[in-house]
């Protein structure tokens, strides 16, 4: 299932209301911020792209920190809130680690733009940092993840019963994080025909640590 953060945005943010100047400011942000990074875009620079006045920029959003704020906080867990639940319909280890890779590669394609900025900010963004990892605790304790996880250790007992929650997801996002850095901002516009080897190889690398 393809899931774009932008258009979620709009979706999320009441978009039949949603102002014109207000659309256009957001579109132009993460175009720009992926592009010149978010301390190399300015506000006027947002307002030319956009085709709006740096008055409008400033309606809709107090600081340009705002404006990426409202860009990545809202919108991010909601995304992974509807992932999550779609990993409950996978019954073996194997299914569940091949449909994980599969979909987060084809989320990161869909949002190159805007997992850059994530990437950038929240190396050196502490704030931004602290709003996503308080958000995404809300969305694990709303799916109750634990029981999640049970529930294919239940179902897989060749995974390692000694894992706790957090070295579970590690083992998933660590391989995917790295690749996906790699793929995606260090090397993006180099072709990568060996896709299929390398999703390959990060199935069996999660599998091996998922597993006794």
């Amino acid at each position: 299932m393809t899931e774009n953060i932008l258009k979620s945005y709009f979706s999320i943010s009441h978009d039949e209301t949603f102002p014109p100047g207000k659309k256009k400011t957001i579109e132009a942000a993460i175009k720009l911020f992926a592009k010149q990074g978010y301390h190399g875009t300015s506000t006027l620079q947002i307002a030319k792209e956009a085709g709006v006045s740096q008055a409008t920029v400033f309606k809709y959003f107090k600081t340009k920190e705002d404006l990426l704020h409202s860009i990545i906080v809202p919108v991010i867990p909601k995304l992974f809130l509807n992932f999550l639940k779609r990993t409950q319909n996978t019954n073996s280890l194997e299914e569940l680690i091949s449909y994980v890779v599969e979909d987060r590669m084809v989320f990161l394609k869909e949002n190159k733009d805007t997992v850059k900025i994530v990437f950038s900010e929240i190396l050196t963004n502490e704030n931004l940092k602290t709003q996503l990892i308080n958000s995404l605790k809300v969305v694990f304790a709303e799916i109750n993840f634990k029981d999640i996880l049970q529930k294919h250790k239940e179902t897989n007992p060749e995974i390692n019963e000694n894992l706790s929650t957090s070295e579970i997801i590690r083992s998933f996002a660590g391989p995917i994080s790295t690749y996906s850095v790699q793929r995606f901002i260090l090397f993006e516009n180099i072709p990568c025909p060996t896709e299929e080897h390398d999703l390959k190889f990060i199935k069996q690398q999660i599998y091996r640590n998922l597993t006794k």
